[in-house]
């Protein structure tokens, strides 16, 4: 998990874009470089599970997100992407190299 975070801390370091990505989550919008991170984690008092993201509207038109450390990309539809929170593992982090938002 260190490894993970000094990796990412050029983009942890950055501000973040004021989004909302669903109900029950806790979530930043991250970009560098031209590419956007999403880090999500549950809200306490939530249960872990499946949810929907919803990307905001200038990176919906992404193909896909990169599961970060996973070595796996997940299809985004209509703006959407899935995702699952576990309590071992809260933060779903992903990457998609698009445009910024405004």
């Amino acid at each position: 998990m260190n490894q993970q975070i000094h990796r990412l801390a050029p983009v942890l370091n950055t501000q973040s874009y004021a989004f909302d990505f669903g109900k029950g989550l806790e979530t930043m919008l991250k970009g560098r470089d031209g590419v956007f991170y999403v880090f999500a984690m549950i809200e306490r008092g939530n249960e872990p599970g499946n949810r929907s993201l919803t990307l905001p509207p200038e990176l919906a038109s992404a193909g896909e997100v990169e599961v970060l450390f996973e070595n796996r990309v997940i299809p985004v539809e209509h703006g959407r992407f899935p995702t699952t929170s576990r309590p071992s593992t809260p933060t779903t982090s992903t990457r998609s190299p698009l445009s910024a938002p405004r």
